[in-house]
């Protein structure tokens, strides 16, 4: 419960800081707060503001210089677009596999979804195929304190999962608010390139989601591994009138 508390005071100063930004408080290139002077207007750890400085630096609001501190940049964030990405290319029968299904405590992950020591999560992995041919590797990560039974290979299909949130905790996690990364790793781990059936220098695209609830709390984060012919993306302004 503890840590629960702390995330969740975190990313409450997070979505404070956040506000500043979009309202004008600081102007784009103008210095930000700095991490003495957040933790005397907050009263919380050092750990606490780094964390929420941190998260808002990898997401593009700020950017920190070396012996000179925090900035907001100058990148435009408040222009909306229209960004869709599917599966590319995909002309055969879909299919969905699971391939492993366990608990584990891996102290990375278990930062990213803002666990307890003592939790647990869920690492689920699945594999997708077009024509049986793999396409895209899913790890699924989830705070097993979500299911009131035990997940294994055979009852851990996303549909199963989804429907166990909503059923359990009355979260619909096709609604969720969510926040997603994309990028293109020079190397892949030897478990996504042998589950791809790709050679150690073929291309692949890693995309990373964080799901949240109400709260703003991590409910859970997924890595998705795709071979590159199969990744496809749109980025557009909105029509005219529309909406």
């Amino acid at each position: 419960m503890k840590a629960t508390v702390q995330s969740a005071k975190y990313q409450v100063i997070k979505s404070a800081l956040l506000d500043e930004i979009r309202n004008g408080v600081f102007k784009p290139g103008e210095k930000f707060y700095s991490e003495s002077e957040l933790k005397e207007r907050y009263s919380v750890s050092s750990a606490t503001v780094i964390r929420a400085i941190h998260e808002m630096v990898n997401e593009g609001y700020l950017i920190r210089y070396q012996g000179k501190g925090t900035f907001v940049s100058k990148a435009k964030r408040n222009e909306t677009i229209i960004f869709s990405e599917s599966d590319n290319d995909l002309k055969g029968i879909q299919s969905v596999k699971v391939i492993d299904c366990v608990l584990e405590d891996d102290p990375s992950i278990k930062e990213k979804l803002g666990l307890g020591q003592e939790e647990r999560y869920y690492r689920i992995a699945r594999l997708k195929f077009d024509s049986n041919i793999p396409y895209a590797l899913q790890i699924s990560h989830i705070p097993a304190r979500y299911f009131s039974s035990k997940l294994t290979v055979k009852n851990s299909a996303l549909s199963s999962i989804y429907e166990a949130f909503k059923v359990n905790n009355g979260l619909d996690m096709y609604t969720m608010p969510y926040r997603q990364t994309i990028c293109a790793p020079s190397v892949a781990a030897p478990e996504v390139l042998e589950a791809l059936k790709l050679g150690t220098h073929q291309p692949v695209i890693l995309m990373k989601r964080f799901t949240f609830d109400e709260q703003g709390l991590v409910i859970e984060y997924i890595e998705t591994w795709k071979r590159l012919e199969s990744f496809y993306i749109e980025i557009r302004t909105p029509d005219k009138g529309a909406g």
